[in-house]
């Protein structure tokens, strides 16, 4: 069996993130693989969980550094 080669990953990037823009869904820059972020929005405040599903990593979110162990979960 073969596999098929559609196209490059700068296009696969540049369309999620026209169907995020258009869905209103925020982006997040060079989040590493295995990082999650899910975001959690009230009436007066928003509180994102953002979780590593990997061993550890070191990166930079919302302009801070950020370290997170292997299956840790910080609230930023």
């Amino acid at each position: 069996m073969k596999g098929v080669y559609l196209c490059s990953q700068a296009l696969y990037d540049h369309l999620i993130r026209s169907v995020l823009d258009r869905e209103g869904i925020e982006y997040i820059p060079d989040l590493p693989p295995r990082v999650e972020i899910t975001t959690r929005t009230g009436s007066d405040r928003t509180v994102r969980f953002v979780f590593n599903n990997d061993k550890e990593k070191t990166f930079t979110l919302f302009g801070e550094p950020c370290t997170l162990k292997p299956f840790e979960m910080k609230i930023v």
